[in-house]
């Protein structure tokens, strides 16, 4: 398999599109899915075929108890509840739950920015669980390298570099959850791409005007994932770029009267969505807000181990060998090249070389989320910049990788 890749893949990269859309026809109909929902046949004994299995390769995963015991039932129970697909279900509590919140399928303008609920909706929850898991693999591979090629134009740094992306550690053991850091580093790299070939394209047609539409799509879901913890950190990445887009392009933004219309109506969608958003989760988002945690939770900063940065050094033991200090889902991480980077800036800091302006603000972006760990802030600056969301593992897991392996790249 891989002298094939070595030999074609420049044709791979090609064509990657079409081959792409061929894989996900093929998992989609074949319904292969990555749940641990036969976790289930430890519970229930009494199955119909005793013969039958859910699992084809690997084995169900009990710590993803968040997939297997949660969210996957959530999202099969909108297929067979009295209303299909409603915001509340009513066989979830006693008063129902509300399934917008928890970004699980439903019928409603909430669908237009969550292509991996599609499934569900047309083809039913069979199909539906497939198109979920397949999609969202593709959709982080595809828009990991398109955004790796912006940065280097190496189609080989842009392949490895969407491969590190996708099959790292901390994607593969946090793939499972609904209301996830997958889902918003898909959005964010979908918005910072979209962003960049609209305002880099000098003549506008039919495209620009898809990748802005795409941009406020892409802009939806990631507002619309509620997870503070990673959506912060991460909103600050995207401000990064497309700062960096729009300062070296910025007469580039609006041409006509016509594109002035198009971005006025982009901006009235999501400002409506967002509206809408809140007002049918406003009961779900008040009972969160005044819950100890997640809701008063207040984070300053400085409560972790700098050492655990290092863990990407063991992370290809977590699948065989457990761990007594952590659990294995929270040890994952990206391989974060860190001190490397630190010592790659010493020496490159001189030199000329595209998008360096962009390298730099990364790379102090960094080093600010590396400070987040081991200094405490005062309360008043997390406040302000929204990092008193942000926990030390989550921002150390997650985001500090992703931004380590677009400077390494």
């Amino acid at each position: 398999c891989f002298m094939i890749i070595k030999k074609y893949h420049e044709k791979i990269i090609y064509y990657r599109y079409y081959i792409s859309l061929i894989v996900f026809i093929c998992l989609v109909a074949l319904k292969i899915h990555g749940s641990s929902i036969g976790m289930w046949d430890n519970y229930i004994l009494s199955k119909l075929d005793s013969e039958q299995s859910t699992v084809l390769l690997g084995k169900e995963r009990a710590i993803r108890s968040d997939e297997w015991l949660v969210y996957t039932p959530w999202m099969l129970s909108q297929s067979v509840s009295p209303k299909p697909f409603q915001i509340v279900n009513s066989n979830i509590r006693s008063d129902g739950q509300n399934m917008l919140l928890a970004n699980i399928p439903i019928l409603n303008f909430d669908l237009l920015s969550k292509p991996y609920h599609w499934g569900f909706i047309l083809f039913g929850k069979d199909y539906g669980l497939s198109w979920y898991w397949v999609l969202r693999f593709i959709l982080l591979a595809l828009l990991s390298y398109e955004l790796l090629f912006i940065l280097c134009r190496s189609k080989k740094m842009s392949a490895l570099g969407a491969i590190v992306i996708s099959l790292s550690p901390v994607v593969q053991w946090w793939y499972s959850t609904p209301a996830s850091v997958v889902d918003l580093i898909i959005y964010a790299q979908a918005m910072m791409v979209t962003w960049y070939y609209y305002v880099i394209r000098v003549e506008r047609n039919w495209k620009s005007l898809i990748m802005i539409y795409l941009f406020t799509v892409s802009s939806i879901g990631f507002v619309t994932v509620l997870y503070p913890p990673v959506q912060v950190p991460l909103g600050y990445l995207i401000i990064i770029f497309m700062v960096y887009f729009f300062a070296a392009n910025k007469n580039n933004i609006i041409h006509n009267k016509k594109e002035f219309i198009h971005i006025a109506t982009c901006l009235v969608i999501f400002i409506i969505s967002i509206v809408v958003f809140v007002f049918e989760s406003l009961e779900a988002l008040k009972i969160t807000l005044n819950t100890i945690y997640p809701g008063r939770r207040t984070v300053l900063g400085g409560e972790y181990d700098i050492k655990y940065l290092q863990l990407f050094l063991i992370n290809w033991l977590l699948p065989y060998k457990d761990v007594n200090f952590l659990n294995r889902s929270e040890v994952s991480s990206f391989i974060n090249f860190i001190p490397a980077l630190i010592l790659i800036f010493l020496i490159i800091q001189n030199k000329k070389f595209e998008n360096k302006r962009l390298f730099l603000a990364l790379f102090f972006y960094l080093i600010f989320q590396i400070s987040w760990l081991v200094i405490e802030y005062p309360p008043i600056f997390g406040k302000l910049t929204l990092f008193s969301f942000v926990t030390e593992k989550r921002l150390a897991s997650f985001v500090i990788g992703l931004t380590s392996v677009y400077l390494f790249i």
